[in-house]
């Protein structure tokens, strides 16, 4: 029976918590939702995130970072290369390229309007979609085609991307605006328990194939995320451990059992 990974997410910063909300309503889509009887829950996250966001993107340099928005161009410029390219060779390649264009360019079709979502959905897209290529038999198909160094870089865009994000998060927010946020966690965080539960129960006694392998999916690719921060925890508790002084805003230490910033 596959199982959740467990974490302590109120010790998330809220750029990591962010950056997990974005993960879990990535996988967690309207339709599996349905299907799970999760509607309600949904909805609940999908709340308390666009409020957060909202919040965020009050903040004017959260918003005009010189840095994100060339880091956002730079990825989209790339992505865009990526689409051009097996586009191309769909057209005019030989057998082979035609026949590898046709595969990457399936799994892309989902991924096209990336660019001109908000921030945080064009990272998960652009996320998912450099997974995608990550498993047999895409990384030939992105040889044959040329576009291993410009996939490499979509990924460390996409990256450097996120941990700026998340730093930028972190910024400008006054008392009230943590306090505002402190409270959409919550929200939150509520009815993330309750799905947690229901994936794996759904999953263990689901009878259709396809619908059982969609809840796996799911639940590996949240577990995936969660891993990733935990790892980032740790490392800011190794670097906490060998500091003199405590971490004045806040660190690892939840205030109200939520980390600050």
């Amino acid at each position: 029976m596959k199982t959740m990974v467990t974490a302590a997410i109120t010790l998330f910063h809220n750029g990591e918590h962010l950056n997990f909300e974005n993960a879990v309503l990535g996988v967690l889509t309207p339709s599996l939702a349905a299907g799970l009887n999760l509607t309600e829950q949904r909805a609940q996250l999908q709340q308390a995130h666009d409020r957060e966001e909202e919040i965020y993107l009050t903040n004017q340099t959260y918003r005009q970072t010189q840095t994100l928005t060339q880091l956002d161009a730079s990825r989209d410029r790339k992505f865009g290369d990526i689409k051009a390219t097996v586009a191309f060779y769909r057209r005019m390649g030989n057998d082979a390229q035609k026949a590898a264009a046709e595969a990457v360019d399936f799994v892309l079709k989902p991924y096209r309007q990336a660019p001109v979502r908000g921030y945080m959905d064009n990272t998960a897209e652009l996320d998912k979609f450099v997974t995608d290529m990550s498993v047999r038999p895409f990384p030939a198909h992105i040889a044959m085609l040329g576009l291993t160094g410009t996939l490499a870089g979509l990924k460390a865009d996409n990256d450097a991307f996120t941990t700026v994000y998340i730093a930028r998060a972190e910024e400008g927010l006054n008392r009230v605006g943590h306090e505002k946020i402190r409270a959409l966690r919550r929200q939150f965080d509520e009815a993330w328990r309750i799905v947690a539960i229901v994936l794996p129960g759904a999953h263990f006694v689901e009878p259709d194939a396809a619908k059982k392998a969609a809840i796996g999916k799911a639940i590996d690719e949240i577990n995936a995320h969660i891993l990733q921060t935990k790892k980032t925890l740790a490392a800011r508790r190794s670097r906490s451990a060998h500091q003199s002084q405590p971490d004045d805003n806040g660190g690892d230490s939840p205030r109200d059992g939520y980390a600050v910033p």
